[in-house]
Parts: structure tokens; C-alpha cells; sequence
């Protein structure tokens, strides 16, 4: 418990005392003045690592597959070695020498299960569900995931949820033509994104991105070429500030990106490859008769596929 806002954290470290993973659990999972059951299941080299109040999961992550048996650490109930102890109660501690299934600890809590609160109810967290090659995320938020137009045969499927809450399944629902969703979907899939370029420097107070051209709208689904063209004087420089080591500049930044005009939901953007064309300077700032030439540099942006499959 690294704070007072009930978090429960497992971590571990290699026998060098190296980071070897870390799985925490969101504030409250943990109440003060109360007893309740915890259990840490540790799969190494896995992400099936997991941390249980009360029998239900409250986190879950990666432990790493280093060697934990460190023979010259000693075992400390309620504290980490010269850390300040802690400030409670512990009783009927259980070490295992394997990962007990979950099974197993509903078994442990099943003669106090009455005396059992729920645990608070978990906020929305990062689903990732991949269709094929198609690939969605977004936040959990509501049972409908998403609306999607699916081609017909088999299809290979994989979820993956970033929240302690095990997903039980994954249900779709064929939509009739006149229901409510599709026929927004319908609009949806008529809109056209809009691409942009950008150009810029990395700098350690942030990036300088300036458009290159205008946006462009991206009208079908085959792949195409977008060329963004512009004059170099029109962008951040690479200057540096005299005697200043820390400062980060000289880095040049291509920004892609599909530009949102009014909040409306559009299809989302698969760029396949970008290529950068410039002008090449042995030195910086270049010898004055090259100013004022109006150099140009040209950003080209190929086989751009909106993909109109997603709400």
C-alpha cells in the first residue's frame, strides 16, 4: 500500500535489484479500518499476474521472468526492508510455492463470504479489439462497443482490456437498414477525412509544428499519393541558444495527421508510407546567396487508405 488512497501495488525486482515489474491497482480498492482479503498470484514472464480484495481482481499486468528467489533478501510481514512498517493488522498470512488458481481463492473466503463488500465499481478503461486487420480502441464506456461493417466468412478475432474487470465475451448484433445506429453509420461511412501535413523541431519545451499547404480530403477508399509542398523559410529554424548543452533543437518533426474540422466522427486514416524531400545545407544557417530563393521542401504522403469501418 504506497499511499493513503487505498492503492495495492505488487513489485518486484531481479536478484540485482532491477525493476522486474510493477501491478497496481486504482485508488480505493484497499479500506482503512476494515478487514479484508488480499491475494497477489504472480505468473513470471506473463501478463496473467494478479492482485484480488476480497476474491475479486482488482489489477492485473506483466511480472517479468527474472529469478525472485533472492537468498540474501530477508522475508518482511507488513513492510519493505528499512521502510516504515505497517500501520495495521495482519492475520492468517499464506505463501504458496505455485500460482493458486482463482478457484482457490473463492475457496479461501468462502467461510466469511457474507461479511463480503463488492468492490468499487472500476472506471472505464482501453479496450483494443482487432477484426482481421483492422484493428479498434476506445474506452469501455458503454456496452456498444462499436458499429462496424463486417465482410462475410470467417474472421480472426483478439481483445485485449487494459482494466482489471475480466470481459466475459464479445457479442455482435446484425443491425437492421432502418435501425437508429445504422443509419448513421450509413452517414458516417459518406464523410471524407481530411489529411494534413506538418513540419517542425523537436525542442525540449516542446514542438514547433507549422502546416505545410493546406489539408487535403482523402474521397475514397483506394490508396492514393497527396503531395504537401512548401517554402523552407516558412518553418521554425534549427537555432540553438550559445552555451546552453541542454538545449534540444535541430530535430526535425513530420506531423500526419487526419484534421478534425468540427467534431464530427470521421474514417480513420492508414498511412502506408511517407517520404520527405529538401533541400541539403553542409551548414546551417546556409551561405547568403542561397536566401530569398525561395527553397522549397516537399512532403509526399502515398497510398493513403481511410478505413470506413469505425463509429
Amino acid at each position: 500500500m504506497p499511499d493513503s488512497n487505498g492503492v495495492l501495488r505488487l513489485e518486484t525486482t531481479g536478484q540485482d535489484n532491477q525493476s522486474n515489474g510493477t501491478v497496481s491497482s486504482p485508488p480505493g480498492a484497499i479500506l482503512a479500518n476494515t478487514w479484508q482479503h488480499v491475494a497477489a498470484v504472480v505468473r513470471r514472464g506473463s501478463g496473467g499476474t494478479r492482485l484480488y480484495v476480497n476474491g475479486y481482481t482488482v489489477a492485473r499486468g506483466r511480472v517479468g521472468p527474472a529469478n525472485l528467489e533472492n537468498l540474501h533478501a530477508d522475508l518482511h510481514l507488513g513492510r519493505i526492508q528499512d521502510a516504515q512498517s505497517f500501520l495495521g493488522e495482519l492475520d492468517e498470512v499464506r505463501i504458496h510455492r505455485r500460482a493458486i488458481d482463482e478457484s482457490e481463492i473463492q475457496a479461501l473466503l468462502a467461510p466469511g463470504r457474507r461479511f463480503i463488500p463488492p468492490p468499487p465499481r472500476e472506471d472505464p478503461k482501453e479496450l483494443m479489439l482487432s477484426l482481421g486487420d483492422r484493428h479498434f480502441s476506445g474506452a469501455l464506456a458503454q456496452p456498444a462497443f462499436l458499429a462496424v461493417r463486417l465482410p462475410e466468412g470467417p474472421m480472426p478475432l483478439r481483445v485485449t482490456y487494459a482494466g482489471a474487470t475480466r470481459l466475459d465475451r464479445i457479442v455482435f448484433n446484425p443491425l437492421s437498414p432502418d435501425h437508429e445506429v445504422a443509419r448513421r453509420f450509413g452517414v458516417f461511412e459518406q464523410r471524407s477525412p481530411r489529411l494534413g501535413l506538418h513540419l517542425g523541431l523537436c525542442r525540449d519545451c516542446g514542438s514547433t509544428l507549422a502546416q505545410v499547404g493546406g489539408a487535403q480530403t482523402v474521397p475514397n477508399v483506394s490508396p492514393a499519393r497527396f503531395v504537401f509542398e512548401g517554402s523552407i523559410r516558412n518553418f521554425p529554424s534549427p537555432d540553438v541558444e550559445k552555451d546552453n548543452v541542454n538545449y534540444l533543437a535541430g530535430v526535425r518533426e513530420i506531423g500526419v495527421r487526419s484534421e478534425y474540422t468540427d467534431g464530427r466522427d470521421v474514417p480513420r486514416l492508414l498511412i502506408r508510407s511517407v517520404e520527405f524531400e529538401g533541400p541539403y545545407y553542409e551548414s546551417w544557417p546556409p551561405a547568403p546567396r542561397h536566401r530569398g530563393r525561395g527553397s522549397g521542401i516537399a512532403g509526399r504522403v502515398q497510398q493513403v487508405l481511410p478505413s470506413r469501418s469505425q463509429l
